[in-house]
């Protein structure tokens, strides 16, 4: 499904896939509008099936 998370402001966030280990497998593709973070949550999306997403923000990157 989709997933809409309102964040505060700040650096544009980067979502990963992550298997139950805590590994990342893959950056996920997201769009970050007007304080809304959106992106498509696939369980059989990549090789590994997926449970957890992280979601980061770098520091000292751009702030839309």
């Amino acid at each position: 499904g989709i997933i809409t998370l309102r964040l505060a402001p700040g650096p544009v966030p980067q979502v990963f896939a992550v298997d139950l280990g805590g590994r990342r497998m893959r950056q996920v593709p997201a769009e970050y509008v007007d304080g809304a973070l959106r992106f498509k949550a696939e369980v059989s999306a990549g090789p590994q099936p997926c449970f957890v997403y992280e979601i980061i923000r770098e520091t000292g990157a751009a702030t839309p």
